[in-house]
């Protein structure tokens, strides 16, 4: 019913990000910085995610970023006991292996 009416189930400008790319961004953080460790960032009011909800631009980019990492970690976790994982197969996890990634046990 609402996509007849031409709802938009996503925010303007807000870009669902693929797990290649996410790969990419995660490849050359560690470049940059010889760590996979994402650091949450922070705002001046940052009491939870709230802050970043529904938002766009760089900061929102970052938090988003730093969500899928700590996924990464749980999603593993699953993926080991054989259970569905939303985000990891076979394939994503060579693939993140393969950049050095260390998993979390």
């Amino acid at each position: 019913m609402l996509d007849s009416i031409g709802f938009e189930w996503r925010p303007r400008q807000f870009q669902l990000v693929s797990f290649e790319q996410r790969l990419a961004d995660l490849t050359e953080f560690h470049r940059l910085n010889g760590t996979f460790d994402v650091p949450r960032p922070e705002t001046e009011d940052d009491d939870d995610n709230e802050n970043y909800r529904g938002q766009v631009g760089p900061t929102a980019d970052a938090f988003r970023f730093y969500r899928w990492t700590q996924e990464l970690h749980s999603e593993y976790k699953r993926y080991t006991a054989g259970k569905p994982s939303k985000l990891l197969n076979d394939e994503r996890v060579l693939s993140l292996v393969k950049i050095g990634f260390v998993f979390r046990s």
